[in-house]
């Protein structure tokens, strides 16, 4: 195990500032801090909650943890997060062994008193499925923990260490969804043993994270511990969320390793006894050709599936696409939401070669269209959107701005189709949508993509606005962007407790954030998307109406109905010729 130095202020060297936690696998040893506003709250960070997923035990379903290595643990410190790659440098950082959590609480039980039961918030980080960390340098939880929640975040498996699939050898992918599900289980046999209620648990996560947590919204396994959940920019109608080609890339994988057999057996092996860090620096040379012809934001080379039914642990057996289309499967409360400038990061790749756009317009067609970027029609569909969009203007020849607004629509139109199912088909009464274009201080998510003139909200700026990170700097009380965290925090938090993000009982929010209407399927000529604008004055707000009907127009002519969202994803359960 590698410790990393804690980024709280408290000194944990100090026995007065620690405190022990009996678990079944053992007992943890946390520390007492302060909060921001002074009050007292404990964490206790790198606990495994799993084993290592090491040596024999590489892709396969985590395995739940007996006992701790050592009768009393140090918690006072991160442990390393998962071996992947950030999504933006291309570094690689981090271990095989990284499957720990990290818990912040207000309270812990006190013996002899009546034990807490605290909201739950767990959180999935993102990168891009191939990276990424729930580690506080980025997400501290601290002024959440204010508003007196429980909160967990975690480290999960990424890229081909966490989604490689290979069924006929016993790997059957969605790794990442299980090794978040057993956490989510530890939090149900644990939380309460630090003030949590196991009863009340809202997961929620960003970008892919947020597509995670899509993904365990439609698992009748994974909703049996969980009660509400949030999808910031990103969910499971994202077209980056699901795979293709996931066996004949892993055997090619296998092949890059010297591999020359058919024994899909023999393939793991040679898998499995090649580094960790060759497998996550090679695995991008198994992309498909029409993967190459995407920004390389979305050079994603292993992603979800749907397992085989009865295989060990799995998550998801059936079609998400199908069954959002099933009433009952989508009925949890549920925030969703996009920031204005949602496709800061795929701009960010696309600013760098322009003119490949005039010259490969089919490269503007967004992948939730029906329509094949390497077919006979892509070039006079490009032809089409380029006309629509930018009146036929070259992209070298257009403002940032319009090329940003663009791919941020691109990028949030399944949000409100998502929406629409939630409205018409579930009949779900608590979805909640925002749309964060908050300006500020704290929006670090630009910073981060090296695009620091964008107008808007970058892709998870809105993170920054809930979580404190040692990246950024704090803000006064006098900033703007100090009364806007305040006010994402404790909609969050309320969300968290009451269901609602702006409950008539909390008098400090002076705005009301409505839940999108529930309307009979034949009234679906009358559905109108109505989200909260969080802005300096968040209020609520509605699309573009001309903006809209393009993206509308665009997705019934060549899908037949906005629904018909056409990704392909690989389904384990269909003979293997038939999925090629």
């Amino acid at each position: 195990m590698v410790m990393r130095r804690s980024t709280a202020g408290g000194d944990p060297a100090s026995t007065l500032n620690r405190k022990i936690v009996t678990l079944r696998q053992g007992m943890v040893n946390g520390v007492r801090d302060k909060l921001p506003n002074g009050s007292e709250y404990y964490y206790f960070k790198g606990i495994p909650y799993a084993r290592p997923p090491v040596g024999e035990l590489r892709f396969e379903a985590p395995v739940p943890l007996d006992k701790f290595p050592a009768s009393v643990l140090d918690c006072s410190q991160e442990r390393s997060n998962c071996l992947g790659m950030n999504l933006l440098t291309r570094k690689i950082s981090g271990r095989e062994d990284g499957l720990y959590l990290n818990v912040y609480t207000p309270v812990l039980p006190t013996r002899g008193q009546t034990a807490p039961k605290l909201p739950v918030m767990v959180f999935v980080h993102g990168g891009g499925m191939i990276g990424g960390s729930g580690d506080s340098l980025l997400y501290n939880p601290n002024y959440m923990v204010e508003e007196g929640v429980v909160f967990v975040t975690m480290n999960y498996r990424v890229g081909v260490l966490g989604l490689l699939c290979l069924p006929d050898a016993g790997i059957y992918g969605n790794g990442d969804l299980k090794d978040q599900l057993m956490a989510l289980q530890w939090v149900n046999e644990n939380i309460d043993k630090f003030g949590g209620d196991p009863a009340n648990v809202t997961l929620f996560g960003s970008s892919s994270g947020g597509s995670c947590v899509g993904l365990h919204c439609m698992s009748e396994t994974s909703k049996k511990y969980f009660h509400k959940a949030i999808l910031q920019c990103g969910h499971h109608m994202c077209d980056f969320t699901y795979g293709t080609e996931m066996v004949r890339k892993a055997r090619d994988l296998a092949k890059l390793f010297g591999y020359t057999g058919t024994c899909d057996k023999e393939a793991l092996q040679v898998l499995k006894n090649v580094s960790a860090e060759q497998l996550v620096e090679k695995q991008f040379a198994v992309l498909s050709p029409r993967e190459l012809k995407l920004e390389e934001i979305y050079h994603i080379p292993f992603a979800h599936v749907i397992e085989r039914q009865g295989s060990k642990g799995a998550v998801l057996t059936k079609n998400p696409m199908e069954l959002i289309r099933s009433p009952g499967t989508f009925i949890m409360p549920v925030i969703i939401g996009t920031n204005d400038a949602e496709g800061s990061l795929e701009l960010k790749n696309m600013l760098r070669h322009l003119e490949d756009y005039d010259a490969e317009v089919e490269r503007l067609i967004p992948r939730s269209v029906k329509v094949d970027i390497l077919g006979p029609e892509a070039k006079q569909v490009g032809e089409e959107i380029k006309q629509s969009f930018f009146d036929g203007k070259a992209l070298t020849q257009t403002d940032i701005q319009d090329i940003s607004l663009y791919v941020s629509e691109k990028n949030s139109i399944t949000s409100y189709i998502l929406s629409y199912f939630g409205s018409m088909i579930q009949q779900n009464p608590k979805i909640y949508q925002f749309f964060f274009a908050f300006d500020g201080a704290l929006n670090n998510g630009k910073i981060i993509a090296k695009l620091p003139h964008l107008k808007g909200a970058g892709h998870m700026d809105e993170l920054f606005y809930m979580f404190s990170s040692s990246t950024i700097a704090e803000v006064p009380e006098s900033d703007k962007a100090y009364q806007m965290r305040k006010t994402m925090v404790r909609m969050w938090t309320n969300f968290a407790k009451y269901s609602e993000p702006t409950p008539a009982s909390d008098s400090s929010l002076q705005f009301r954030w409505d839940p999108i209407p529930v309307l009979d399927p034949s009234e679906a000529h009358a559905f109108k998307l109505e989200y909260l604008k969080i802005d300096q004055v968040p209020q609520m707000s509605a699309p573009n109406p001309e903006r809209l009907s393009l993206w509308l127009r665009l997705h019934e002519k060549y899908n037949g109905h906005i629904t018909n969202l056409p990704y392909p994803i690989d389904d384990m359960n269909v003979p293997e010729a038939t999925l090629e």
